[in-house]
């Protein structure tokens, strides 16, 4: 394969994992925007970001940690991320960023990150052709 050739392979190979990553980190900011609306807190981006910071970073650590390079749109894979980063996220959100903890947030986190990020990738999976839905169920 010439030079050219396994740069375009690289290419196609990281664009499902840089949508993949864009799109997890999107929804974890969707996540504090709508918490924030919620508790009438307002939509002013420091705040938003104060908020998801915690969340993005965990699932940054979760990401590289448990390797979701290897299958960023596997479903099992993302599931395990998430978990993982929503747990990352609550510690550093408890001790780095002094933010509150109540068991209510640490639930609704918890459900709402992880249904978001698995649930992107159920529609992925479900819409992808069928070689790719398969090579990704497994992952």
């Amino acid at each position: 394969m010439t030079r050219h050739g396994r740069a375009v392979v690289a290419y196609h190979h990281r664009m499902p994992l840089a949508r993949a990553a864009l799109t997890d980190l999107v929804l974890i900011v969707l996540f504090a925007v709508i918490g924030r609306r919620s508790h009438d807190e307002g939509s002013a981006l420091g705040g938003t970001l104060t908020v998801a910071a915690p969340f993005l970073i965990g699932h940054v650590v979760a990401a590289t940690a448990l390797r979701l390079d290897r299958a960023p749109l596997g479903v099992r894979r993302g599931g395990l991320v998430a978990v993982a980063g929503v747990a990352v996220g609550l510690l550093l959100r408890g001790t780095v960023f002094d933010r509150g903890l109540a068991p209510a947030f640490v639930l609704v986190a918890l459900i709402t990150i992880t249904a978001l990020l698995v649930g992107w990738r159920l529609v992925a999976a479900r819409i992808a052709p069928s070689g790719a839905r398969d090579a990704h169920a497994r992952r």
